[in-house]
């Protein structure tokens, strides 16, 4: 029986690189090891085989990750250098040992011949590896000031060192860039000033070529979020959604959703019931003072409102060109009906002097046309009132073919037995359904 003694390990490292394609991913957990091989205490040379198992106890647990051997190893004055690699097995905080057996000249099908090294071998890491990697161990977390190594977690520091802590993973999967104490499954703390005017922002986002960006600010004076291009500043933020979905602004309590903007052009909903919508869009100055508000001001109330808080300014409805401003009728309830008046004043010539939704015309002496400029539904009622006639004998008005589009007004005296028409000016009123 052949018998051997290991003597020492010179070196080992572990080598993660980034996996560019799947061919590469065989590369990403192999390390190199540098050992040195004795017999009587000759150093050993020569062909031999090497067998390496990963476990995950000094003397007994289990194995972990699969066995490697290499049957052609050359040993140089005692020196061998072998690059087992056992896939993903260092991702954890969990120690591994290095379990070795020897045979020279033989390969690995003679598995009854290989010599077992004693004790095994911790695998241990770098300093910097161990810092990045292997943060749940007593010297890791007295390293960091940290008296329950329990809560110590994965940290990376800066190139430099300063600052150190600058990515943090705590045992919750929580990352805390800038923080040791992440709060949420990502949370980011910034300077003490991170405002739009003066400060750097907590975070950026950035297109490849820089032209720009998204960035987020968080000081005492409020939250902020910018969209900015440095080279035209043009750029909007558009919050948008797919598959038709809404964008909810909810204040929480009393807040309000604030819209500050030279044009400002929204289309506003208040989601609560009708009965009982209090939302209103409000105006306010740049020192937040609100100057106007349109909308249901008091919970509950039935009553939509324009308010206008500056002193003396006043509330135009200023329609364009052709346009009306229509104030909606009140409908009657049931036993009552839906009137419409036109009433005005026409001269003896036929001209309309005051009034409105009419016009007037002289057809012949004493006969005049009022045509409505809205019919009504059904014929109205009407009554003219003939000014002073400049005759000795009483003079009479009266109405001739009433129909909801237009209606006749026949002006006479009594002369010689007979009627005479004569120009006279008159007043009327029509009152008709609508």
């Amino acid at each position: 029986m052949k018998h051997a003694r290991f003597i020492s390990l010179l070196f080992k490292t572990c080598l993660f690189m980034p996996a560019m394609a799947n061919t590469a991913l065989a590369q990403i957990a192999a390390f190199t090891y540098q050992g040195r091989r004795e017999e009587a205490g000759v150093p050993a040379n020569g062909v031999h085989a090497f067998v390496i198992r990963l476990f995950d106890d000094i003397s007994a647990g289990a194995q972990v990750g699969p066995t490697f051997c290499e049957d052609v190893v050359e040993v140089v004055k005692g020196l061998f250098t072998l690059e087992p690699d056992f896939g993903q097995q260092f991702t954890t905080n969990e120690e591994r040992f290095l379990d070795i057996q020897v045979l020279d000249n033989g390969d690995c099908a003679d598995t009854s011949e290989f010599i077992q090294l004693t004790p095994r071998q911790r695998n241990t890491a770098t300093p910097l590896a161990l810092h990045a990697l292997k943060a749940n161990v007593a010297g890791l977390a007295e390293h960091a000031g940290v008296a329950d190594q329990a809560i110590v977690a994965f940290r990376l520091d800066a190139p430099d060192g300063s600052p150190v802590n600058a990515v943090f993973v705590d045992n919750a999967g929580k990352v805390g860039l800038g923080t040791t104490a992440p709060t949420a499954r990502l949370d980011v703390k910034g300077d003490g000033n991170t405002s739009p005017a003066t400060g750097t922002p907590i975070a950026r986002f950035t297109r490849g070529n820089g032209d720009n960006f998204l960035a987020f600010f968080a000081d005492i004076g409020g939250n902020y979020i910018i969209a900015d291009d440095p080279s035209d500043n043009q750029k909007d933020l558009r919050l948008q959604t797919r598959n038709n979905r809404n964008i909810l602004l909810e204040p929480h309590g009393t807040g309000k959703v604030h819209v500050r903007h030279d044009e400002p052009v929204l289309i506003l909903q208040d989601s609560g019931p009708t009965a009982t919508q209090s939302g209103y869009l409000g105006f306010w100055s740049s020192s937040l003072s609100e100057t106007a508000w349109v909308g249901f001001g008091t919970p509950g109330s039935p009553h939509f409102s324009l308010f206008n808080a500056r002193p003396g300014g006043d509330i135009n409805l200023r329609p364009g060109a052709g346009g009306k401003v229509t104030i909606g009728p009140h409908f009657a309830t049931a036993g009552e009906e839906n009137l419409r008046i036109v009433r005005g004043f026409v001269n003896e010539h036929g001209v309309r002097i005051t009034g409105s939704g009419f016009t007037a015309a002289r057809n012949s002496e004493g006969t005049f046309t009022i045509q409505f400029a809205v019919p009504f539904t059904a014929p109205p009622i009407m009554t003219c009132t003939a000014e002073v006639i400049p005759t000795a004998a009483p003079g009479y008005v009266a109405t001739d073919g009433v129909g909801t589009s237009s209606a006749i007004v026949r002006i006479f005296v009594p002369s010689d037995g007979a009627l005479r028409f004569i120009d006279n000016a008159f007043s009327f009123i029509a009152i008709g359904p609508r």
